[in-house]
């Protein structure tokens, strides 16, 4: 029995680094998964950047148009220059 004791404190101290380990396996995996998570985000927020800037250059360009077009930019369906009256 007394030989048990004395073994004990090896076998826990074995089990203890054992189940670290095992602890910081899984930490670097979540980790892991947690920087794909973020590169994931930072690409859709550039995206959707993107996307924010083309859509505005295809109002100027549409504005730029009506205005060569026409001669007057229309906002509401009502014109902003002269209209030839008066």
């Amino acid at each position: 029995m007394a030989r048990d004791l004395a073994r004990r404190p090896r076998r826990d101290a074995r089990h203890r680094r054992d189940r670290l380990r095992l602890y910081l396996t899984n930490i670097s995996s979540i980790a892991r998964l947690g920087t794909t998570l973020i590169f994931i985000v930072i690409v859709l927020i550039w995206f959707y950047v993107l996307a924010i800037i083309v859509l505005g250059g295809a109002v100027i360009n549409a504005a730029r148009f009506e205005i060569y077009d026409t001669g007057d930019l229309k906002i509401g369906g009502q014109g902003t220059g002269d209209s030839g009256q008066g």
